[in-house]
Protein backbone atom coordinates (compact mmCIF):
# COMPACT_ATOMS: atom_id res chain seq x y z
CA UNK A 1 0.00 0.00 0.00
CA UNK A 2 2.82 2.48 0.68
CA UNK A 3 4.91 1.66 -2.80
CA UNK A 4 0.98 2.61 -4.48
CA UNK A 5 0.50 5.65 -2.33
CA UNK A 6 3.82 6.60 -3.33
CA UNK A 7 3.00 6.12 -7.26
CA UNK A 8 1.12 9.04 -7.08
CA UNK A 9 2.66 11.91 -5.23
CA UNK A 10 6.31 13.27 -5.19
CA UNK A 11 7.96 12.20 -1.72
CA UNK A 12 9.26 15.09 0.58
CA UNK A 13 11.92 14.98 3.18
CA UNK A 14 11.58 12.32 5.93
CA UNK A 15 13.13 12.28 9.96
CA UNK A 16 14.17 8.97 11.62
CA UNK A 17 16.69 7.19 13.48
CA UNK A 18 18.40 5.96 10.23
CA UNK A 19 18.98 9.58 9.14
CA UNK A 20 16.88 11.91 6.94
CA UNK A 21 15.60 10.82 3.60
CA UNK A 22 13.17 11.29 0.86
CA UNK A 23 9.58 9.26 1.54
CA UNK A 24 6.45 9.84 2.68
CA UNK A 25 4.32 10.17 5.14
CA UNK A 26 1.38 7.67 4.72
CA UNK A 27 -1.96 8.24 5.77
CA UNK A 28 -4.02 5.40 7.95
CA UNK A 29 -6.70 4.94 5.65
CA UNK A 30 -4.53 4.40 2.95
CA UNK A 31 -3.48 1.08 4.86
CA UNK A 32 -5.18 -2.28 4.76
CA UNK A 33 -4.79 -2.81 8.33
CA UNK A 34 -5.14 -0.62 11.92
CA UNK A 35 -2.28 0.18 14.04
CA UNK A 36 -3.18 -0.13 17.31
CA UNK A 37 -1.63 -3.35 18.24
CA UNK A 38 1.42 -2.58 15.84
CA UNK A 39 4.28 -2.52 18.13
CA UNK A 40 5.45 -4.92 21.05
CA UNK A 41 3.25 -5.02 24.17
CA UNK A 42 2.42 -0.78 22.94
CA UNK A 43 6.24 0.05 23.63
CA UNK A 44 7.00 3.90 22.42
CA UNK A 45 9.75 2.19 19.76
CA UNK A 46 8.60 1.77 16.02
CA UNK A 47 7.89 -1.50 14.47
CA UNK A 48 10.11 -1.28 11.85
CA UNK A 49 10.39 -3.36 8.67
CA UNK A 50 13.05 -3.02 6.18
CA UNK A 51 12.90 -4.88 2.65
CA UNK A 52 16.11 -5.00 1.08
CA UNK A 53 16.49 -5.02 -3.10
CA UNK A 54 19.08 -6.97 -5.10
CA UNK A 55 20.35 -3.91 -5.99
CA UNK A 56 21.17 -2.72 -2.71
CA UNK A 57 18.26 -0.07 -1.65
CA UNK A 58 16.45 -0.47 1.13
CA UNK A 59 12.73 0.16 1.65
CA UNK A 60 11.82 0.83 5.28
CA UNK A 61 8.76 1.13 6.46
CA UNK A 62 8.54 3.05 10.44
CA UNK A 63 4.98 1.94 12.58
CA UNK A 64 3.49 3.51 15.68
CA UNK A 65 0.05 3.72 16.49
CA UNK A 66 0.71 7.01 17.69
CA UNK A 67 2.59 8.36 14.69
CA UNK A 68 1.77 8.76 10.62
CA UNK A 69 3.28 6.02 9.26
CA UNK A 70 7.12 6.45 7.74
CA UNK A 71 8.19 4.84 4.86
CA UNK A 72 11.35 5.96 2.59
CA UNK A 73 14.49 4.46 0.55
CA UNK A 74 17.78 4.28 1.12
CA UNK A 75 20.06 3.89 -1.73
CA UNK A 76 22.68 6.39 -1.23
CA UNK A 77 20.92 8.65 -4.03
CA UNK A 78 18.54 11.60 -3.58
CA UNK A 79 14.98 10.78 -4.94
CA UNK A 80 13.30 14.11 -5.91
CA UNK A 81 10.34 12.36 -7.88
CA UNK A 82 8.10 9.91 -7.46
CA UNK A 83 9.53 8.25 -10.65
CA UNK A 84 13.06 8.07 -8.92
CA UNK A 85 11.58 6.89 -5.76
CA UNK A 86 9.94 3.86 -8.29
CA UNK A 87 12.67 3.17 -9.98
CA UNK A 88 15.10 3.14 -6.70
CA UNK A 89 13.00 -0.04 -5.69
CA UNK A 90 11.47 -1.65 -8.69
CA UNK A 91 9.21 -4.31 -7.04
CA UNK A 92 5.84 -5.15 -6.98
CA UNK A 93 3.92 -6.98 -4.86
CA UNK A 94 0.98 -8.80 -4.63
CA UNK A 95 -0.69 -9.19 -1.06
CA UNK A 96 -3.62 -11.32 -0.83
CA UNK A 97 -5.73 -9.57 2.00
CA UNK A 98 -8.40 -10.89 4.42
CA UNK A 99 -10.20 -13.80 2.75
CA UNK A 100 -14.47 -13.73 3.68
CA UNK A 101 -17.31 -15.09 1.80
CA UNK A 102 -18.66 -14.28 -1.39
CA UNK A 103 -21.76 -11.67 -1.00
CA UNK A 104 -25.20 -13.13 -1.83
CA UNK A 105 -26.16 -10.61 -4.12
CA UNK A 106 -23.41 -8.10 -6.01
CA UNK A 107 -24.44 -4.90 -6.97
CA UNK A 108 -22.86 -3.35 -10.38
CA UNK A 109 -20.70 -1.02 -9.25
CA UNK A 110 -18.42 1.94 -10.98
CA UNK A 111 -14.99 0.75 -12.29
CA UNK A 112 -13.08 3.08 -10.10
CA UNK A 113 -14.61 1.22 -7.38
CA UNK A 114 -13.86 -2.29 -8.56
CA UNK A 115 -10.12 -1.09 -9.09
CA UNK A 116 -9.67 0.52 -5.88
CA UNK A 117 -10.79 -2.24 -4.04
CA UNK A 118 -9.32 -5.06 -6.25
CA UNK A 119 -6.20 -6.02 -3.97
CA UNK A 120 -8.15 -5.15 -0.36
CA UNK A 121 -10.23 -7.03 2.22
CA UNK A 122 -13.25 -5.20 0.26
CA UNK A 123 -12.41 -7.52 -2.92
CA UNK A 124 -14.94 -10.17 -1.98
CA UNK A 125 -17.80 -7.88 -2.05
CA UNK A 126 -16.70 -6.96 -5.82
CA UNK A 127 -15.39 -10.58 -6.92
CA UNK A 128 -17.63 -10.75 -10.02
CA UNK A 129 -17.13 -7.39 -10.73
CA UNK A 130 -13.65 -7.57 -11.17
CA UNK A 131 -13.99 -10.40 -13.54
CA UNK A 132 -16.87 -8.85 -15.49
CA UNK A 133 -14.62 -5.98 -16.40
CA UNK A 134 -11.63 -8.44 -16.85
CA UNK A 135 -10.76 -9.13 -20.61
CA UNK A 136 -11.51 -12.12 -22.31
CA UNK A 137 -7.84 -13.65 -22.03
CA UNK A 138 -6.71 -13.06 -18.52
CA UNK A 139 -10.32 -14.61 -17.55
CA UNK A 140 -9.39 -17.80 -19.89
CA UNK A 141 -6.49 -17.85 -17.79
CA UNK A 142 -7.92 -18.02 -14.79
CA UNK A 143 -10.64 -20.63 -15.70
CA UNK A 144 -7.87 -23.04 -16.24
CA UNK A 145 -5.97 -22.34 -13.01
CA UNK A 146 -9.41 -23.06 -10.91
CA UNK A 147 -10.85 -25.63 -12.98
CA UNK A 148 -7.65 -27.75 -12.78
CA UNK A 149 -7.75 -28.32 -9.31
CA UNK A 150 -11.59 -28.82 -9.29
CA UNK A 151 -11.95 -32.07 -11.84
CA UNK A 152 -15.52 -31.67 -12.84
CA UNK A 153 -15.56 -27.68 -12.71
CA UNK A 154 -16.73 -25.65 -15.46
CA UNK A 155 -16.54 -21.78 -14.81
CA UNK A 156 -18.36 -19.17 -16.57
CA UNK A 157 -17.95 -15.52 -16.53
CA UNK A 158 -20.00 -13.11 -14.75
CA UNK A 159 -23.01 -11.66 -16.56
CA UNK A 160 -25.27 -8.98 -16.17
CA UNK A 161 -29.13 -9.77 -14.40
CA UNK A 162 -31.55 -6.85 -15.07
CA UNK A 163 -32.99 -6.78 -11.83
CA UNK A 164 -33.34 -3.27 -10.16
CA UNK A 165 -30.53 -2.39 -8.96
CA UNK A 166 -28.68 -4.42 -11.27
CA UNK A 167 -26.68 -7.14 -10.49
CA UNK A 168 -24.01 -9.35 -11.63
CA UNK A 169 -24.16 -13.19 -11.17
CA UNK A 170 -21.40 -16.09 -11.80
CA UNK A 171 -21.82 -19.12 -12.50
CA UNK A 172 -20.02 -22.61 -12.52
CA UNK A 173 -20.93 -25.78 -13.94
CA UNK A 174 -20.60 -29.23 -11.82
CA UNK A 175 -22.34 -32.69 -13.20
CA UNK A 176 -24.12 -31.25 -15.82
CA UNK A 177 -25.31 -28.90 -12.95
CA UNK A 178 -25.56 -25.02 -12.88
CA UNK A 179 -25.11 -23.02 -9.68
CA UNK A 180 -24.04 -19.51 -8.15
CA UNK A 181 -20.85 -19.37 -7.35
CA UNK A 182 -22.21 -18.09 -3.62
CA UNK A 183 -23.83 -21.61 -3.70
CA UNK A 184 -20.50 -23.48 -3.51
CA UNK A 185 -18.76 -24.22 -0.42
CA UNK A 186 -16.01 -21.96 0.80
CA UNK A 187 -13.29 -23.67 0.21
CA UNK A 188 -14.10 -23.29 -3.73
CA UNK A 189 -14.71 -19.81 -3.21
CA UNK A 190 -11.18 -19.12 -1.31
CA UNK A 191 -10.12 -21.16 -4.33
CA UNK A 192 -10.92 -18.32 -6.53
CA UNK A 193 -10.42 -15.46 -4.36
CA UNK A 194 -6.77 -16.43 -3.84
CA UNK A 195 -6.49 -16.81 -7.61
CA UNK A 196 -7.95 -13.43 -8.66
CA UNK A 197 -5.34 -11.84 -6.52
CA UNK A 198 -2.71 -14.15 -7.75
CA UNK A 199 -3.28 -13.31 -10.99
CA UNK A 200 -2.31 -9.87 -10.77
CA UNK A 201 1.09 -10.72 -10.07
CA UNK A 202 4.25 -12.38 -12.86
CA UNK A 203 7.59 -13.62 -12.64
CA UNK A 204 9.24 -10.52 -11.14
CA UNK A 205 6.54 -10.05 -8.96
CA UNK A 206 6.91 -10.78 -5.08
CA UNK A 207 3.64 -12.86 -3.72
CA UNK A 208 2.51 -12.19 -0.50
CA UNK A 209 -0.42 -14.59 1.66
CA UNK A 210 -1.35 -15.13 5.07
CA UNK A 211 -2.16 -18.58 6.42
CA UNK A 212 -3.63 -19.77 2.59
CA UNK A 213 -4.78 -23.31 4.66
CA UNK A 214 -7.61 -22.90 6.64
CA UNK A 215 -9.77 -23.58 4.63
CA UNK A 216 -8.21 -25.61 1.72
CA UNK A 217 -8.32 -29.50 1.60
CA UNK A 218 -4.70 -30.93 1.98
CA UNK A 219 -5.06 -31.90 -1.75
CA UNK A 220 -5.49 -28.25 -2.42
CA UNK A 221 -2.44 -27.06 -0.35
CA UNK A 222 0.04 -29.15 -1.97
CA UNK A 223 -1.93 -27.36 -5.51
CA UNK A 224 -1.34 -23.92 -4.56
CA UNK A 225 2.15 -24.13 -3.48
CA UNK A 226 2.98 -25.37 -7.06
CA UNK A 227 0.68 -23.21 -8.19
CA UNK A 228 2.84 -19.84 -6.22
CA UNK A 229 5.97 -21.27 -7.06
CA UNK A 230 5.21 -21.71 -11.08
CA UNK A 231 4.00 -17.96 -11.33
CA UNK A 232 6.63 -16.15 -8.99
CA UNK A 233 9.98 -16.04 -8.26
CA UNK A 234 9.79 -14.95 -4.96
CA UNK A 235 7.04 -15.23 -2.24
CA UNK A 236 6.50 -14.95 1.19
CA UNK A 237 3.68 -17.49 2.58
CA UNK A 238 2.68 -17.71 6.25
CA UNK A 239 1.59 -21.37 7.62
CA UNK A 240 0.95 -23.60 9.72
CA UNK A 241 0.43 -26.79 7.50
CA UNK A 242 2.81 -29.67 7.32
CA UNK A 243 1.03 -30.17 3.87
CA UNK A 244 3.00 -26.89 2.53
CA UNK A 245 6.11 -26.95 4.58
CA UNK A 246 6.51 -30.76 3.43
CA UNK A 247 5.99 -29.62 -0.05
CA UNK A 248 9.09 -26.25 -0.02
CA UNK A 249 12.75 -27.00 -0.30
CA UNK A 250 14.37 -26.73 3.27
CA UNK A 251 16.32 -23.16 2.33
CA UNK A 252 12.66 -21.89 1.78
CA UNK A 253 11.77 -22.53 5.75
CA UNK A 254 12.03 -19.96 7.97
CA UNK A 255 10.75 -20.33 10.99
CA UNK A 256 9.01 -17.53 13.23
CA UNK A 257 8.78 -17.87 16.82
CA UNK A 258 7.29 -14.97 18.73
CA UNK A 259 10.05 -15.68 21.84
CA UNK A 260 13.13 -14.63 18.60
CA UNK A 261 13.98 -11.28 17.63
CA UNK A 262 14.16 -13.04 14.61
CA UNK A 263 13.34 -15.56 12.29
CA UNK A 264 15.66 -18.77 11.97
CA UNK A 265 16.24 -20.17 8.53
CA UNK A 266 16.19 -24.15 7.91
CA UNK A 267 19.59 -25.73 7.40
CA UNK A 268 19.47 -28.95 8.00
CA UNK A 269 17.21 -31.90 8.62
CA UNK A 270 17.63 -31.69 12.59
CA UNK A 271 16.16 -27.95 12.00
CA UNK A 272 13.31 -29.28 10.00
CA UNK A 273 12.61 -32.29 12.40
CA UNK A 274 12.35 -29.50 15.17
CA UNK A 275 10.09 -27.36 12.98
CA UNK A 276 7.73 -30.09 12.61
CA UNK A 277 7.93 -30.53 16.49
CA UNK A 278 7.14 -26.84 17.03
CA UNK A 279 4.48 -26.59 14.61
CA UNK A 280 2.72 -30.37 15.73
CA UNK A 281 4.12 -33.67 13.80
CA UNK A 282 2.53 -34.57 10.90
CA UNK A 283 2.72 -38.53 12.02
CA UNK A 284 -1.12 -38.82 12.97
CA UNK A 285 -2.09 -37.34 9.77
CA UNK A 286 0.80 -39.92 8.09
CA UNK A 287 -1.35 -42.91 9.90
CA UNK A 288 -4.39 -41.70 8.92
CA UNK A 289 -3.30 -42.21 5.41
CA UNK A 290 -1.96 -45.16 6.14
CA UNK A 291 -5.56 -46.82 7.20
CA UNK A 292 -7.23 -45.09 4.06
CA UNK A 293 -4.97 -47.03 1.08
CA UNK A 294 -3.48 -49.78 3.10
CA UNK A 295 -0.02 -49.32 1.94
CA UNK A 296 3.26 -47.31 2.92
CA UNK A 297 6.88 -46.81 1.72
CA UNK A 298 9.63 -46.60 4.29
CA UNK A 299 12.63 -44.79 3.35
CA UNK A 300 15.70 -43.23 4.67
CA UNK A 301 16.03 -40.23 6.59
CA UNK A 302 13.86 -37.07 4.98
CA UNK A 303 14.26 -38.77 1.19
CA UNK A 304 10.41 -38.85 0.49
CA UNK A 305 10.27 -34.63 -0.63
CA UNK A 306 13.20 -35.67 -2.86
CA UNK A 307 11.17 -38.59 -4.08
CA UNK A 308 8.02 -36.69 -4.72
CA UNK A 309 9.67 -33.96 -6.23
CA UNK A 310 11.54 -36.36 -8.76
CA UNK A 311 8.21 -38.72 -9.20
CA UNK A 312 6.78 -35.71 -10.52
CA UNK A 313 9.12 -34.66 -12.95
CA UNK A 314 8.49 -38.29 -14.33
CA UNK A 315 4.55 -38.53 -14.51
CA UNK A 316 4.59 -40.84 -11.82
CA UNK A 317 1.12 -39.37 -9.89
CA UNK A 318 0.99 -41.60 -7.35
CA UNK A 319 4.28 -41.47 -5.97
CA UNK A 320 4.30 -37.67 -6.36
CA UNK A 321 1.17 -36.94 -4.15
CA UNK A 322 1.62 -37.25 0.03
CA UNK A 323 -2.29 -38.62 0.42
CA UNK A 324 -1.80 -41.74 -2.69
CA UNK A 325 1.34 -42.73 -1.34
CA UNK A 326 2.40 -42.90 2.61
CA UNK A 327 6.15 -42.32 3.06
CA UNK A 328 7.60 -42.99 6.60
CA UNK A 329 11.03 -42.71 8.43
CA UNK A 330 13.47 -45.18 8.66
CA UNK A 331 16.90 -44.30 10.24
CA UNK A 332 18.87 -46.62 8.14
CA UNK A 333 19.13 -50.76 7.53
CA UNK A 334 19.29 -51.20 11.48
CA UNK A 335 15.87 -49.50 11.94
CA UNK A 336 14.59 -52.23 9.18
CA UNK A 337 12.43 -54.18 12.14
CA UNK A 338 10.60 -50.59 12.22
CA UNK A 339 8.48 -51.93 8.94
CA UNK A 340 7.79 -55.06 10.17
CA UNK A 341 6.66 -53.76 13.39
CA UNK A 342 4.56 -51.55 11.94
CA UNK A 343 2.97 -54.14 9.91
CA UNK A 344 2.19 -55.74 12.88
CA UNK A 345 0.51 -53.03 14.67
CA UNK A 346 -1.52 -52.25 11.86
CA UNK A 347 -2.84 -55.99 12.10
CA UNK A 348 -3.41 -57.12 15.39
CA UNK A 349 -4.50 -53.68 17.19
CA UNK A 350 -6.38 -51.91 14.42
CA UNK A 351 -7.12 -54.88 11.94
CA UNK A 352 -6.20 -53.58 9.09
CA UNK A 353 -4.14 -55.67 6.38
CA UNK A 354 -1.04 -53.17 5.25
CA UNK A 355 1.42 -53.59 2.87
CA UNK A 356 5.15 -52.33 2.88
CA UNK A 357 7.87 -51.50 0.51
CA UNK A 358 11.43 -49.64 1.68
CA UNK A 359 14.19 -48.20 0.36
CA UNK A 360 17.47 -47.99 1.79
CA UNK A 361 20.61 -45.78 0.78
CA UNK A 362 23.49 -48.11 0.06
CA UNK A 363 25.85 -46.43 2.28
CA UNK A 364 29.49 -47.87 1.76
CA UNK A 365 28.25 -51.14 1.85
CA UNK A 366 29.63 -53.87 -0.54
CA UNK A 367 27.76 -56.24 -3.20
CA UNK A 368 27.42 -58.79 -0.98
CA UNK A 369 26.44 -57.57 2.35
CA UNK A 370 24.01 -55.42 0.31
CA UNK A 371 22.27 -58.85 -1.32
CA UNK A 372 22.30 -60.39 1.86
CA UNK A 373 20.27 -57.83 3.27
CA UNK A 374 17.88 -57.84 0.70
CA UNK A 375 17.29 -61.69 1.32
CA UNK A 376 17.05 -61.21 5.22
CA UNK A 377 14.35 -58.65 4.52
CA UNK A 378 12.62 -61.03 2.04
CA UNK A 379 12.80 -63.75 4.38
CA UNK A 380 10.94 -61.66 7.16
CA UNK A 381 8.18 -60.69 4.33
CA UNK A 382 9.40 -57.33 3.78
CA UNK A 383 10.05 -56.32 0.48
CA UNK A 384 13.18 -54.18 -0.31
CA UNK A 385 15.07 -51.45 -2.62
CA UNK A 386 18.77 -50.86 -2.19
CA UNK A 387 20.16 -47.67 -4.06
CA UNK A 388 22.82 -48.90 -6.18
CA UNK A 389 24.48 -45.05 -5.37
CA UNK A 390 25.44 -44.33 -1.94
CA UNK A 391 22.54 -41.99 -1.08
CA UNK A 392 19.58 -40.61 -2.46
CA UNK A 393 21.64 -36.91 -3.55
CA UNK A 394 24.61 -38.64 -5.50
CA UNK A 395 21.30 -39.20 -7.80
CA UNK A 396 21.29 -35.24 -7.78
CA UNK A 397 24.92 -34.95 -9.01
CA UNK A 398 23.57 -35.16 -12.43
CA UNK A 399 25.57 -32.82 -14.30
CA UNK A 400 22.99 -32.19 -17.05
CA UNK A 401 20.28 -31.42 -14.39
CA UNK A 402 22.43 -29.06 -12.39
CA UNK A 403 23.50 -26.96 -15.11
CA UNK A 404 19.52 -27.12 -16.70
CA UNK A 405 18.59 -25.35 -13.71
CA UNK A 406 21.34 -23.22 -13.30
CA UNK A 407 20.70 -21.86 -16.71
CA UNK A 408 17.00 -21.64 -15.75
CA UNK A 409 18.61 -19.22 -12.42
CA UNK A 410 20.66 -16.93 -14.80
CA UNK A 411 17.68 -16.37 -17.17
CA UNK A 412 15.66 -14.82 -14.51
CA UNK A 413 18.56 -12.14 -13.88
CA UNK A 414 17.96 -9.09 -16.29
CA UNK A 415 20.67 -8.87 -18.26
CA UNK A 416 22.13 -12.44 -17.74
CA UNK A 417 21.81 -14.98 -19.93
CA UNK A 418 22.71 -18.79 -18.68
CA UNK A 419 25.63 -20.37 -20.38
CA UNK A 420 26.97 -22.66 -18.07
CA UNK A 421 27.61 -26.20 -19.86
CA UNK A 422 27.41 -29.50 -18.14
CA UNK A 423 31.01 -30.10 -18.91
CA UNK A 424 31.93 -27.53 -16.23
CA UNK A 425 29.97 -29.04 -13.55
CA UNK A 426 31.14 -32.37 -14.22
CA UNK A 427 34.16 -30.74 -13.97
CA UNK A 428 32.94 -29.10 -10.42
CA UNK A 429 31.35 -32.23 -9.18
CA UNK A 430 34.90 -34.12 -10.12
CA UNK A 431 36.99 -31.57 -8.42
CA UNK A 432 35.04 -31.73 -5.09
CA UNK A 433 34.41 -35.51 -4.75
CA UNK A 434 38.43 -35.67 -5.06
CA UNK A 435 38.71 -34.29 -1.41
CA UNK A 436 36.36 -37.21 -0.37
CA UNK A 437 38.99 -39.67 -2.07
CA UNK A 438 40.84 -40.95 0.90
CA UNK A 439 37.63 -41.00 3.45
CA UNK A 440 35.13 -43.02 0.70
CA UNK A 441 38.30 -45.18 0.06
CA UNK A 442 38.72 -46.16 4.14
CA UNK A 443 34.98 -46.66 4.45
CA UNK A 444 34.48 -48.82 1.48
CA UNK A 445 37.55 -51.13 2.80
CA UNK A 446 36.60 -51.04 6.67
CA UNK A 447 32.31 -52.22 5.75
CA UNK A 448 34.23 -54.67 3.38
CA UNK A 449 36.50 -56.09 6.20
CA UNK A 450 33.92 -56.08 8.71
CA UNK A 451 31.22 -58.04 6.42
CA UNK A 452 33.66 -60.70 5.81
CA UNK A 453 34.63 -60.64 9.49
CA UNK A 454 30.82 -61.02 10.21
CA UNK A 455 30.09 -63.82 7.60
CA UNK A 456 33.74 -65.72 8.87
CA UNK A 457 34.98 -65.33 5.44
CA UNK A 458 37.95 -67.88 4.86
CA UNK A 459 39.88 -65.00 3.47
CA UNK A 460 42.41 -62.90 5.24
CA UNK A 461 41.41 -59.57 6.08
CA UNK A 462 44.44 -58.03 4.21
CA UNK A 463 42.67 -59.86 1.22
CA UNK A 464 39.40 -58.80 1.62
CA UNK A 465 40.59 -54.79 2.21
CA UNK A 466 42.60 -55.26 -1.00
CA UNK A 467 40.18 -56.89 -3.05
CA UNK A 468 37.95 -54.02 -2.11
CA UNK A 469 40.35 -51.03 -2.93
CA UNK A 470 40.79 -52.31 -6.63
CA UNK A 471 37.77 -52.69 -6.61
CA UNK A 472 36.92 -48.91 -5.97
CA UNK A 473 40.12 -47.81 -7.87
CA UNK A 474 37.90 -49.20 -11.24
CA UNK A 475 35.31 -47.38 -9.78
CA UNK A 476 36.43 -44.01 -8.75
CA UNK A 477 38.41 -43.60 -12.03
CA UNK A 478 35.53 -42.27 -14.29
CA UNK A 479 32.92 -39.50 -13.21
CA UNK A 480 30.41 -42.09 -12.73
CA UNK A 481 31.58 -43.75 -10.34
CA UNK A 482 32.86 -40.51 -8.60
CA UNK A 483 29.32 -39.77 -8.37
CA UNK A 484 27.74 -42.87 -7.19
CA UNK A 485 30.42 -43.39 -4.49
CA UNK A 486 30.96 -39.88 -2.94
CA UNK A 487 28.99 -38.77 -0.19
CA UNK A 488 26.33 -37.13 -1.71
CA UNK A 489 24.92 -34.73 0.77
CA UNK A 490 28.53 -33.12 1.31
CA UNK A 491 29.58 -32.76 -2.46
CA UNK A 492 25.75 -31.36 -3.65
CA UNK A 493 25.84 -28.90 -0.86
CA UNK A 494 29.47 -27.88 -2.17
CA UNK A 495 28.48 -27.79 -5.85
CA UNK A 496 25.29 -25.35 -5.07
CA UNK A 497 28.05 -23.04 -2.98
CA UNK A 498 30.25 -23.17 -6.20
CA UNK A 499 27.58 -22.57 -8.29
CA UNK A 500 26.64 -19.53 -6.28
CA UNK A 501 30.05 -18.30 -6.12
CA UNK A 502 31.08 -18.50 -9.30
CA UNK A 503 27.58 -17.98 -11.66
CA UNK A 504 25.78 -16.00 -9.21
CA UNK A 505 23.30 -18.61 -8.96
CA UNK A 506 21.22 -19.95 -6.24
CA UNK A 507 19.92 -23.69 -7.45
CA UNK A 508 17.38 -25.54 -5.32
CA UNK A 509 17.47 -28.84 -4.71
CA UNK A 510 14.09 -28.92 -6.15
CA UNK A 511 14.84 -27.07 -9.42
CA UNK A 512 17.69 -30.07 -9.81
CA UNK A 513 14.39 -32.77 -9.05
CA UNK A 514 12.58 -30.98 -11.51
CA UNK A 515 14.88 -31.85 -14.24
CA UNK A 516 15.69 -35.12 -13.61
CA UNK A 517 13.34 -36.73 -16.23
CA UNK A 518 13.93 -40.00 -18.68
CA UNK A 519 17.17 -39.62 -20.21
CA UNK A 520 18.90 -38.02 -17.43
CA UNK A 521 17.59 -39.42 -14.33
CA UNK A 522 19.77 -42.33 -13.90
CA UNK A 523 17.90 -45.45 -15.02
CA UNK A 524 17.48 -47.83 -11.80
CA UNK A 525 16.33 -45.03 -9.80
CA UNK A 526 13.78 -44.64 -12.49
CA UNK A 527 12.92 -48.27 -12.64
CA UNK A 528 12.86 -48.29 -8.60
CA UNK A 529 10.27 -44.79 -8.62
CA UNK A 530 8.21 -46.41 -11.46
CA UNK A 531 7.72 -49.88 -9.37
CA UNK A 532 6.90 -48.05 -5.97
CA UNK A 533 4.50 -45.62 -7.91
CA UNK A 534 2.94 -49.37 -9.19
CA UNK A 535 2.80 -50.11 -5.95
CA UNK A 536 0.80 -47.43 -4.20
CA UNK A 537 -1.81 -47.27 -7.55
CA UNK A 538 -2.55 -50.46 -6.83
Amino acid sequence: MSLRYARQRSPTLISSDFGTFEGYNVPDNSLPFTLANITTDYGEDDATIIFQHSNGAKAILLLHPERTVRFFIDNGKRLSTSKKFRDAFPVELIVVPTLSPLEAEEIIVRAETVQRNRGTRLAARNFRNIWLAEDQETFDLFKIRVERAWPGIKLQRPEWDTTSPPTVKMFFEEKRITREIQWAGFGFQVWLQIHTHMIRGGPDSILVIDEPDIYLHPDLQHRLYHDIKEQFSQYFVATHATEIINEADTHEIVVINPSNATGRRIRNDADYDLMLNYIGSAENADFAKISKVKKVIFVEGNDARILRRIAKANGLEYLAIEQKSPIFKLGGFSQWRRAEHTVWAFKELLEISIQTKCMFDRDYRCGDETSAFIKRMSEAGVECFVLSRKEIENYLLEPRAIAKATNTQLNRKPGKVGAIQAEEVEQIISKIAAGHRNYVSAQIASNAARFARENRSAKDDTVVITEALDAFETDWASIEGKIALCPGKEVLSKVLVELKTQFGASVSLAAICGELRAGILADDLLETLSELNEFVSR
